[in-house]
Order: structure tokens, then C-alpha cells, then sequence
């Protein structure tokens, strides 16, 4: 046998290999929100329309089962998370660039401080610049998603000016 007809054939085994996986559950299925009564244990053979209704009910984030849920007539919630707190920051020189604290959030909300006379640039990701990032001027308010508040960037380009962030 050459070395691609066992790589071939090993391809092929451990796709077989994962059909069956995928049709049990080796771990519980633990998902507060479902209220599951018994708790069930380990081992838990799925069909293939369970697993449907399982991939309808629940998302994943981080490797956690999340579960998608509707209001009382059916509308799927789409809402913001719960705020977890507001920072305001502030320049001490001109053209600064600053980035968030490390703290788990998923989205931030950033509005330019209603007394400032310039603007603030602010983004996700990568060191903010008045070329690659979204100005904001007094008042002025911009959302992003995120996975931590220390991917907010900004740079604020007048000395003592300042950016207000709730974030989620």
C-alpha cells in the first residue's frame, strides 16, 4: 500500500469514526436553562433529528452551550448583554493612544465626552489611527462587538479630552 492510499483510508476511518461519535454524547448534557429532569449522565445516543432540534436550541461561544431563547410569543431575543460598568478615559497628551482594560466582555459602546472640542478615533483589534479607525465627535456614539474590553483601541487626539465606554 503507498503512503496515499493510507492516508486515504485513515481519512476515510476517521470519518466513520466521527458519524459515530457525533450520534453519542460522551459528556452530560448540562445546560441549566433546559431544566433536564433526571440530570442526564454520560453516553446519551442521539438521533438525527435530536441532534437538529439540539443545533435550533443551543449556540456555542468559547466552548460553552448557550441557549438561544424567545420571549414569551415566539420573538427570538437579539437583545444587548447586561451593562457591566461605564469607564471614562482621558488624555494626559495630545494624540494618545490608549486601550481597554483586560476584562471579558462581548460588546463595547463608545461615545465622545459632550465637552470635548476635538475628535476621538476608536476601534477593535489594532492601534487606532485617524486613517483606520471610526472618529467620534462630542456626542457622537459607535458600537462594536468584541471578546475582551482590551480590544477596544482609541486615540485621543486632544490633550485632557475624553471617551466614555459602557461595555457588556
Amino acid at each position: 500500500m503507498s503512503i496515499v492510499e493510507v492516508v486515504l483510508a485513515l481519512t476515510v476511518l476517521l470519518d466513520r469514526l466521527k458519524g459515530l461519535i457525533m450520534q453519542q454524547i460522551g459528556t452530560p448534557l448540562q445546560c441549566e436553562q433546559l431544566k433536564l429532569q433526571p440530570e442526564r449522565q454520560g453516553g446519551i445516543k442521539l438521533s438525527d433529528d435530536m441532534q437538529q432540534s439540539l443545533a435550533l436550541l443551543a449556540g456555542f461561544s468559547k466552548n460553552q452551550r448557550i441557549i438561544i431563547e424567545a420571549s414569551p410569543n415566539g420573538v427570538l431575543r437579539v437583545t444587548s448583554g447586561r451593562l457591566i460598568d461605564v469607564v471614562h478615559y482621558t488624555a494626559t497628551a495630545a494624540n494618545q493612544t490608549k486601550a481597554g482594560a483586560d476584562v471579558p466582555c462581548s460588546e463595547v459602546e463608545c461615545m465622545g465626552h459632550p465637552s470635548n472640542g476635538g475628535k476621538v478615533w476608536v476601534r477593535s483589534l489594532a492601534t487606532a489611527t485617524v486613517d483606520n479607525a471610526w472618529p467620534l465627535g462630542p456626542g457622537e456614539v459607535k458600537n462594536f462587538s468584541v471578546d475582551n474590553l482590551r480590544d477596544l483601541q482609541m486615540l485621543i487626539v486632544v490633550d485632557t479630552e475624553r471617551l466614555i465606554v459602557s461595555y457588556a
